[in-house]
């Protein structure tokens, strides 16, 4: 069973974990008793690992992380789980940059889940890009501006869909979506109250694609 926090909840930061693999459960088709998670940034998870361990006790699931391995990307890895987490900090290079977007827009091509989140947007040498931004896998369009500023959830576009489930509030202290454009095809879940993204789903290829319009 999922162990959500129920309202009032105030999502911060420290957070992530709970919203990100909500959203995950939420979007993911459960290929196995347990829900295999990996979270794949060009980051490191070391700030979030006390709250993965938490929500990985709660809830039958796997959770592995591979820090800075978003740049090396392969399908055969990405197929090993059912959804995939994904975020950039330390930068990607062109080619890593093209790898990943490859990677994972076959792997959402075989059915599989991903979960996005900033700064995979953010231009240049920080976004995904290959298919996955020239075929219209990801959310939101890619920018470069009003990313560094707090904001406050606002709207509720969607406001049953399970990523918002037992959160009252949620304040993102700086790092945000940066727009509020979304991708053809793409669905709005949430909203800050200044209009960007912060939550988002795509629905129209075999596999699932989420946005989370913070930082972890």
């Amino acid at each position: 069973p999922m162990h959500m926090p129920q309202p009032p909840f105030a999502a911060t930061r420290a957070a992530f974990a709970v919203l990100a693999l909500a959203g995950a459960l939420a979007i993911a088709a459960p290929a196995a008793a347990q829900t295999r998670i990996l979270l794949l940034p060009q980051d490191s998870t070391a700030a979030i690992r006390p709250e993965l361990a938490r929500v990985e006790e709660e809830n039958d699931w796997t959770i592995t992380a591979m820090d800075q391995g978003l740049g090396a990307a392969s399908l055969a890895t990405l197929q090993q789980y059912d959804v995939v987490i994904v975020w950039t900090n330390n930068g990607l290079d062109d080619a890593q940059s093209v790898i990943a977007g490859n990677a994972l827009a076959d792997y959402v091509d075989g059915g599989g889940s991903v979960i996005e989140a900033v700064f995979s947007q953010y231009t240049t040498s920080f976004d995904i890009q290959g298919r996955w931004r020239s075929e219209n896998y990801s959310n939101v369009v890619a920018g470069a501006t009003g990313i560094y500023a707090a904001g406050s959830l606002g709207e509720r576009a969607i406001p049953d869909h399970p990523i918002l489930e037992g959160v009252a509030t949620f304040t993102a202290q700086n790092y945000r979506t940066g727009t509020s454009a979304l991708m053809q095809g793409s669905q709005l879940v949430a909203s800050y109250t200044d209009g960007q993204i912060l939550a988002a789903v795509r629905e129209d290829r075999r596999g699932r694609v989420a946005w989370l319009g913070f930082y972890p």
